[in-house]
């Protein structure tokens, strides 16, 4: 993905979170597992807090990045993401 897609991407994500009442959100690198030669797995938790720091929604992501002129996101795996708004009611 181009960074002008990226970032639109971006803004529109921040702009749902904010929608869901996400004030801060909160990421960790889980873990890292090399592939093959500059092909990595990325194992990351999210949470999303509100105000007070309280709990919106939180999943594992996954990542697959590859290395070229610089790292890339080649795949993303949002499965469980999608799977804890659905929870929630926000999407169907």
């Amino acid at each position: 993905m181009e960074r002008p897609a990226f970032r639109e991407h971006c803004v529109a994500l921040m702009d749902f979170y904010r929608q869901q009442g996400v004030v801060q959100p909160e990421g960790e690198l889980l873990s890292a597992t090399e592939l093959f030669p500059n092909v990595v797995l990325a194992r990351m938790t999210y949470r999303m807090r509100g105000g007070a720091g309280v709990l919106v929604a939180s999943w594992e992501h996954y990542y697959i990045l590859r290395r070229t002129d610089r790292w890339r996101v080649s795949l993303t795996i949002a499965d469980d993401e999608m799977a804890a708004w659905k929870a929630k009611g926000v999407i169907p």
